[in-house]
């Protein structure tokens, strides 16, 4: 069997469409699908200008002179993103009924959605690692050497966005800890060396270091409510 008729029958499949409403999008009978299918026939290029957007397939692909199903090894040479993370997001495209029915088209859609959140994601990740900057600074004021290891490593380190936006937050509240914890800070000391290990995966003790934690969150709730009271 050759490779048109493999490929005609096994995307067909993949994108649940019975031989009859294939040849009802195509506008053939339903033994012209067969013939093909079982390789007694090799559809007209004309045939295969309408097959190429209805299995989200290039023509060349089709006829067997390619194994590009989509096009895409063009693409990724040209934007420098890789054949796998486009074949993945144009996959979900396709799947999710937003193909526009031109290939080039989808993956340009890709391709600029891509673009979108790289420069996003760099944006958050450069405003986010200047935020831990200046914590940084702001906490090795603190006198206490392991604090300041602590901190010190993990001020080099570049992180994502994800994780940059969970640190950040963490130091925007050890700020606000230290200044509420001024006259016993023993609490503190011990939850800011905990998150400091985590953050810089050198602890083992993860239950104790969340304990640590946990208690100067409630040493910051009890001063609240103490402040309140008054």
């Amino acid at each position: 069997m050759n490779k048109t008729a493999l490929r005609i029958k096994k995307i067909r499949n993949e994108l649940g469409l019975s031989r009859k409403d294939l040849a009802n999008k195509v506008g053939v009978s339903i033994s012209s699908v067969e013939s093909w299918e079982l390789g007694r026939r090799v559809p007209s290029w004309e045939i295969f200008d309408k097959l190429s957007p209805i299995l989200h397939a290039t023509k060349s692909y089709l006829v067997g002179t390619s194994d590009d199903r989509y096009g895409i090894e063009e693409w990724s040479k040209n934007t420098g993103y890789s054949v796998r993370s486009l074949k993945k997001d144009l996959e979900k495209l396709i799947a999710s009924g937003g193909s526009s029915g031109d290939l080039d088209k989808d993956i340009a859609t890709v391709v600029v959605s891509f673009d979108e959140y790289n420069d996003t994601s760099n944006e958050i990740e450069d405003n986010l690692q200047m935020s831990l900057i200046k914590s940084v600074e702001y906490l090795n004021k603190i006198e206490n050497e392991e604090v300041a290891n602590q901190l010190q490593r993990f001020s080099e380190k570049k992180f994502n966005s994800m994780d940059a936006t969970a640190i950040a937050n963490g130091l925007d509240f050890l700020i606000t800890a230290f200044e509420k914890t001024r006259e016993n800070q023993a609490e503190y000391f011990s939850a800011m060396v905990s998150l400091g290990q985590i953050i810089n995966n050198n602890n083992d003790d993860y239950e104790g270091a969340i304990k640590n934690i946990t208690d100067l969150i409630r040493f910051i709730e009890k001063q609240n409510k103490k402040a309140s009271d008054d």
